[in-house]
Order: C-alpha cells, then sequence, then structure tokens
C-alpha cells in the first residue's frame, strides 16, 4: 500500500509539471513533431544531394540521381504536410465566450484557424497512436 500511495504522489506531481509547462493551455501539440522532423530531414537530404549532384552522377548515373533526388523531395514535402489536425486548445476565461473552448486547427504547415466550441460539445471519438503505458506523448485524438 506504501508503494502504491507513492506511485499515485509520484504520478500527480508528474501531472503537475506537465500542466504547468502548457502554461494555462489544455493542449498544446509540440511544434516539431516526429513526421514534421522526417519533412524537414527528407528535404534537407535532397538539398544536400543537389549539391553533390556532379559526384553522384558520376556513381550511379544522372537519372538515377536525379530520381532519387525527386523523390526525396516529394517525400519530404509530404511528410511535412499537415492538414486539419489541432495544435492547440484553450479554456476561455473572459469575454463574451467565457466557459468555451478555443481550438486552433492547422489548415497547413503555416496557417491556421480558430474554432470556438462548447465543451458539451466536444467529444474524443478515438485515440490514436500508442496507447502504452508510459507514452503520453503519442496521443492524438479526433474530435
Amino acid at each position: 500500500m506504501d508503494f502504491v500511495g507513492e506511485m499515485q504522489r509520484v504520478n500527480h506531481l508528474d501531472n503537475m509539471i506537465e500542466h504547468g509547462a502548457l502554461k494555462g493551455s489544455i493542449f498544446k501539440a509540440k511544434m516539431l513533431s516526429p513526421r514534421l522532423l522526417k519533412g524537414v530531414c527528407a528535404l534537407t537530404a535532397s538539398v544536400a544531394g543537389y549539391s553533390q549532384f556532379a559526384a553522384l552522377s558520376m556513381l550511379v548515373g544522372p537519372n538515377l540521381t536525379s530520381l532519387g533526388l525527386v523523390a526525396s523531395a516529394y517525400y519530404g514535402m509530404m511528410q511535412f504536410y499537415e492538414t486539419e489536425s489541432i495544435s492547440q486548445i484553450d479554456f476561455i476565461t473572459e469575454g463574451e465566450n467565457t466557459g468555451k473552448l478555443r481550438m486552433k486547427v492547422r489548415s497547413s504547415p503555416f496557417t491556421s484557424f480558430t474554432i470556438i466550441a462548447d465543451p458539451k460539445d466536444v467529444r474524443s471519438v478515438v485515440a490514436l497512436g500508442n496507447d502504452d503505458l508510459g507514452e503520453t506523448d503519442l496521443d492524438q485524438n479526433v474530435l
């Protein structure tokens, strides 16, 4: 029982630290998710390959080099492009919408729009990603 009590206390402290990092928000997506990191790395690889195009074309030929660079750039763009994902959820405490949720939705990697909804109208339909214990950074929900 002492162990269970200690684990509950540690979990409570961990939750308080995580909520403090959100700075008043309910949810904040990471700025550079693993998918975006893959996209940036693929685009960087295609730029690096293009800068060494002459050496690569001497090794494997110009057609295969061009195809590889285009495929790497296309993969990077497809990984970098995220739409309709919620990046932030805040609880409104002042103004005419007091008590409602403000959700910031990414419409492209550089633009977003805001939705204001009543908490009783918002439901998490399904949890995506790993539901393993200890992997709280991978929780994603469809609303």
